[in-house]
């Protein structure tokens, strides 16, 4: 059975604009061997955030236009429909998209290098780590 995630904004963008951590957890979608979860709202924010002027010069560098990154993106993800609605994190409510989309797809683990998210750690048995968390959980399930 693969592990069924949630990646917040800031993770997809560094793994698909940047080699490290991220872009490893990315390649495991790609390969098949995660399936990460998202709604339409999270795929939203994600292509609102890479059209910041701060991403431009990475894109510029890599070749890639805005739109073929989110086209990729997409491409990798499981869109869920979106039911859930809540309020928990209350330092950064926009945050609690990652946690409705953690609940609408059944999935048991958010990405994130969200200080918000991070610090909120679980809900109702939905795991919130790091990118490094998440590969020494994965690296673990391997073994």
């Amino acid at each position: 059975m693969k592990l069924k995630v949630v990646i917040d904004t800031n993770v997809a963008i560094s793994g698909l604009l940047w080699n490290g951590l991220p872009n490893k957890i990315l390649k495991l979608a790609r390969d098949g061997f995660i399936e990460v979860c998202s709604t339409r709202t999270t795929c939203e924010e994600f292509a609102k955030v890479l059209g910041y002027s701060r991403f431009q010069k990475r894109l510029d560098k890599l070749g890639l236009t805005k739109e073929e990154v989110v086209d990729y993106y997409e491409d990798i993800v499981i869109f869920y429909e979106e039911n859930a609605s809540i309020r928990v994190v209350t330092k950064d409510p926009n945050d609690d998209r990652f946690i409705e989309a953690a609940l609408d797809s059944g999935c048991n683990m958010i990405i994130s290098g969200d200080e918000h998210l991070l610090e909120t750690k679980e809900y109702q048995g939905i795991m919130i780590l790091s990118a490094r968390e998440f590969w020494e959980v994965y690296e673990k399930i391997q073994k």
